[in-house]
């Protein structure tokens, strides 16, 4: 495991203070990939660390510092870009948490808050970190399970950054025993890994959104999108189905009425609606795929971790 203090090529001189209660590594946080300090970084990283500081304060342990934070987006499949367009950038918003032992995901709306979804990896699990990209920065990940994930819309400080850190950062955690050999999710509240499709915390009993509920929602126009936070999906969810609707009862009623050429806005309505229903579909599973809290927990489940927590 690397160590907190560990140098890097920079040749800066490792510098571990606190800041809003977390343990930073200050050479770092607040330079660019050169190790040079910048007024612009560190007015940016303050300000992210203290919107941060409540998980961070929670998740780091004794002996884990802060090394950098980085905005960045999401892995994407081409269909989820497509459908989601210009929203992309906005719907996918996370922090990439950068320490000594792990390498972790904050999802983030975008005003920048926690949307208490997290998810973490130990550098041991990760076989391979590299950095692409000119106007927009990439981080490709392989894991020791050799899965791979993509994140992007990260900024050339950034990215530059993620090339010094991550690969000596595996390097050192080679000796380590391996984990879950992939990033997995965790809960907000007791820490626990969380299951893919399993929606309540095996170890505090805390209940999250789930897929069931979504399959119903999105017959009804703007119901999935606010389930899962998202009121300006809802708004053009809404307006969709809505004259998809329409479209279909004003051609129904043609049809009862016997008016030629009255099934035509009848079949268009129902393809209007059926494919803004299938897109509703595919957002919203990824929504409640990040694990989407609750404040419910299962009965008599986990009050002991609870109570701790």
């Amino acid at each position: 495991m690397a160590r907190a203090d560990l140098t890097f090529s920079t040749g800066a001189t490792p510098r571990i203070v606190p800041h809003s209660g977390v343990a930073i590594r200050e050479d770092i946080a607040f330079a660019n990939a050169k190790g040079n300090e910048k007024r612009a970084i560190r007015k940016a990283a303050d300000n992210t660390l203290r919107k941060l500081a409540e998980p961070l304060r929670k998740v780091l342990q004794r002996d884990e510092a802060v090394f950098c934070v980085c905005h960045a987006r999401t892995p994407m499949n081409l269909l989820e870009q497509y459908t989601f367009r210009s929203a992309a950038y906005f719907v996918a918003g996370c922090v990439l948490v950068v320490t000594n032992k792990r390498l972790l995901q904050l999802r983030i709306d975008p005003k920048g808050e926690w949307t208490k979804s997290m998810r973490e990896v130990p550098w041991t699990d990760v076989r391979q970190a590299r950095t692409s990209g000119w106007l927009g920065g990439f981080l490709t990940l392989e894991y020791r399970s050799g899965k791979k994930e993509r994140y992007w819309g990260i900024n050339g400080n950034d990215k530059g950054r993620l090339k010094v850190l991550a690969p000596r950062l595996i390097e050192e955690s080679r000796t380590e025993a391996p984990g879950a050999g992939e990033m997995y999710a965790a809960c907000p509240e007791c820490l626990g890994a969380l299951q893919a499709h399993v929606y309540d915390c095996p170890q505090c009993g805390l209940i999250f959104k789930n897929e069931g509920e979504i399959y119903w929602r999105a017959l009804i126009p703007s119901l999935s999108y606010m389930y899962t936070g998202h009121p300006v999906l809802a708004v053009l969810d809404g307006l969709g189905e809505a004259y998809g609707v329409f479209l279909m009862l004003a051609g129904a009623v043609g049809v009862a009425q016997g008016t030629q050429g009255a099934a035509v806005p009848l079949v268009a309505g129902a393809i209007i609606f059926g494919v803004d229903y299938l897109i509703c579909l595919q957002h919203n599973l990824r929504f409640v795929g990040e694990f989407l809290p609750t404040d419910e927990h299962r009965a008599n489940v986990g009050a002991g971790v609870r109570a701790a927590a």
